[in-house]
């Protein structure tokens, strides 16, 4: 349902786990559900995102701090050949 995940979130992150929260605060970074399904999924960075202009950012360490929040300890991977 397009109503449930439009809008601006707060994700917040720390030792004890992350939470994602709606808000109405002003965006550190603006972007579409493509662009956070790419992030989640691993493979590249928000700061690889914004350079290709498919996230906006406030500011630097808004992008610095998105990438280490999402950031892996793996590359992405498949077992299957398309």
């Amino acid at each position: 349902n397009l109503a449930e995940t439009a809008g601006r979130f707060l994700v917040s992150s720390g030792s004890v786990g992350s939470t994602c929260v709606r808000t109405d605060r002003e965006s550190d970074l603006v972007m579409d559900a493509d662009a956070l399904g790419v992030i989640s999924l691993g493979g590249f960075a928000p700061t690889q995102l914004a350079r290709a202009s498919r996230i906006a950012a406030r500011d630097q360490d808004a992008l610095e701090l998105a990438d280490a929040m999402f950031r892996a300890d793996r590359e992405p991977h498949t077992f299957t050949w398309f």
